[in-house]
């Protein structure tokens, strides 16, 4: 009798629902051929059909004994455990958050199963099950699989480490590394990293370098090195926002022993804390005097440089985002800029009071202070040894891609004057959020993969085509700085028939609120449509006195008299009395003050501005017609629905 015989007869027992034949077939077998794997493997099947785990698990543990799995057997465990993910792909398990499992006796006996198996045999399977589901690329499969058995043994440090290491590859697999809030970045930081921590001093789980993991049959997972581990867990931090968290996470893995790093003891991590300017700009003081006592490097290697890097980059992008959201969220919901930046004080506390309101107008807002922090740590980094480093961190995650860097350098450097480096990032923040033109003729919002979590949140169009116009505003005096005026004019004006203009008085108050602070930082405009209209206006204005254009009398009837000392400097020129001609002066000035200070001007002996068409400058009685004109004109603008009708 041969092994076959005796399996197709154990086939046909089981087929004719009599188990005690087919064990009597098994136990015949295993007596004549004990070391068979095809007959052992029967054995196992039922030892698990009648429920005796341990057994079914010490047989498997003689299949194993060689470190050789074959492919049937991993099959056999797939099958085993599939039925019980419910068919989800997420690799992230939390009872908590998540679905519960259904504990069946089934699902009770894989466990035992599994726990009962030495430590050697449980590697070798799940390395051997795990190789072939990457190779059958059921990459989703494998990292839920290897998620479930972490639950079961959530101390064993091959199973932490190849699920972590799964998790990494299965993102790179699928594409989603461009995407670091991944469900599988998810389950890698929130499942496993915390498991990691207490085993980052064993050489054998970390290392230095990228490694790999022998899985058999020629198929092997890369292991990535302890920085690449503590770069995935703290990018998923600053992608979600949760930079309290991200202190939390470097300060947990610190090596107790390490007083180098000793000064973040104390500091508030909590998620619902905010850690203010001044302790992010110790902890940065700190960090990078301990990263610049290090040796050389070209990547950061034992855990205290790894830690000063991150709470260095923590706290510039730290600073940024809360200047973003100082800007993107609450000019939604404030007027003022006075108002605006400072809504992420600690003062934001107090009960709200008529004093408080002066003195958050008069301060230096909040937000101007995040920036110039933001502009002090990057020029710390760059005269410290972490700048290359940095570099190549900013390369690594596309800094380019991610809206609220961009919006944040984007202000940074125009608060630098550096209007160049400011313009690019304005312009291709805006070709992410902005499609061109469609065949309808109209601009769209687009769906773009890389906006922050943040910028996803705000789903209304209103708000997306605020940040839009705001943009176009920045790019505009960009390209005024630059030189760029004909540009800029198209720009501004394209922006200005799409907002609302506030009445002149209300104007006039905004622009004198608005430049109570440094020129540079009052053109940071907050997302207001009324702010938006007026620092349009005034732009215009600019552009249109450079370009030595008549449209700026137009434009200055607005916010008057913000614009009476503009227009002395400009009356006083030579070449405005030699040259100046605008022959639809009486179609669109209708400000009083203005109507009066070019009729004194027209009056002038000697004046050669011209405000006439051709065929009336060369009447006799010019002056007569110019007084006239005023008249008419002064009587059209003293009605006050028509005051700004002309703008």
């Amino acid at each position: 009798m041969d092994v076959d015989s005796i399996i197709k007869n154990i086939e046909i027992e089981r087929n004719n629902g009599n188990l005690s034949g087919a064990k009597v077939q098994v136990l015949l077998g295993r007596s004549l051929f004990p070391s068979n794997d095809s007959l052992m493997f029967e054995h196992h099947k039922i030892a698990f059909g009648e429920g005796d785990f341990n057994y079914a698990a010490s047989v498997l543990s003689l299949m194993l004994k060689e470190g050789k799995c074959p492919s049937f057997l991993c099959q056999h465990v797939i099958n085993l455990i599939e039925p019980l993910l419910e068919g989800s792909p997420l690799p992230y398990i939390n009872q908590n958050n998540h679905r519960e499992f259904k504990k069946s006796k089934k699902e009770n006996g894989v466990e035992q199963m599994l726990e009962s198996l030495p430590s050697h045999s449980l590697s070798s399977l799940l390395h051997a099950t795990t190789s072939l589901l990457l190779k059958e690329e059921r990459e989703d499969l494998a990292c839920s699989m290897n998620a479930l058995l972490l639950k079961w043994k959530p101390e064993d440090p091959v199973q932490i480490f190849l699920c972590a290491s799964l998790a990494l590859h299965c993102e790179k697999k699928l594409g989603l590394n461009s995407a670091p809030t991944s469900p599988y970045r998810k389950f890698f930081v929130e499942f496993c990293f915390p498991k990691m921590i207490s085993h980052f001093d064993s050489k054998e789980f970390v290392s230095e370098v990228e490694g790999k993991m022998d899985l058999g049959e020629g198929c092997s997972l890369i292991v990535p090195s302890l920085f690449q581990f503590v770069e995935s867990a703290f990018q998923f931090h600053v992608t979600e926002g949760t930079f309290q968290s991200g202190y939390s996470l470097l300060h947990s893995i610190l090596p107790s022993q390490s007083k180098a790093l000793a000064f973040i003891e104390g500091l508030d991590y909590s998620p619902k804390g905010n850690l203010s300017l001044d302790s992010r700009s110790s902890l940065l003081n700190h960090s990078i005097q301990v990263f610049n006592s290090e040796a050389e490097f070209k990547e950061p290697k034992d855990l205290v440089q790894i830690v000063s890097f991150f709470v260095i980059i923590n706290v510039l992008l730290h600073f940024m985002w809360d200047y973003y959201r100082s800007t993107v969220f609450a000019g939604f919901q404030r007027k003022f800029l006075g108002t605006v930046l400072p809504f992420f004080s600690k003062e934001e506390e107090e009960p709200p009071s008529k004093s408080r309101k002066i003195k958050e107008t008069s301060q230096v807002p909040l937000g101007l202070r995040l920036l110039e922090s933001s502009s002090l740590t990057l020029k710390k980094i760059k005269e410290s040894r972490i700048h290359s480093q940095f570099e190549r961190l900013k390369s690594h995650w596309k800094w380019e891609q991610w809206d609220w860097i961009q919006f944040s350098l984007g202000d940074l450097y125009f608060y630098e004057k550096r209007y160049k480096e400011a313009e690019s990032e304005y312009q291709n923040l805006r070709q992410n959020l902005i499609q061109p033109i469609n065949s309808s003729g109209h601009s769209s919002l687009s769906e773009n993969p890389f906006k922050s979590k943040f910028l996803r949140d705000f789903s209304a169009k209103r708000s997306l085509e605020l940040i839009a116009q705001r943009l176009l505003l920045q790019i505009g005096i960009c390209q005024i700085e630059l030189g760029e005026l004909v540009k800029a004019r198209s720009n501004l004006l394209k922006l200005s028939v799409l907002l609302p203009l506030p009445n002149q008085t209300e104007g006039r108050k905004r622009l004198e609120s608005l430049f109570g602070f440094p020129t540079n930082s009052s053109y940071l405009a907050s997302l207001n449509e009324q702010i938006l209209a007026v620092l349009t206006v005034y732009h215009l204005t600019r552009c249109y006195q450079r370009l030595n254009q008549p449209g700026m009398i137009v434009l200055m009837q607005f916010g008057w008299p913000f614009h009476s000392q503009f227009l002395s400097e400009i009356t006083q020129r030579e070449e405005f009395s030699n040259s100046f001609s605008f022959h639809q002066f009486f179609d669109f000035v209708s400000n009083i003050d203005l109507l009066e200070e070019f009729a004194y001007l027209t009056s002038k002996e000697g004046s050669k501005i011209k405000i006439l068409s051709e065929g009336e400058n060369e009447s006799k009685k010019r002056e007569e017609l110019l007084a006239s004109k005023f008249e008419k004109q002064v009587l059209v603008a003293s009605l006050s629905e028509m005051s700004t009708a002309n703008l």
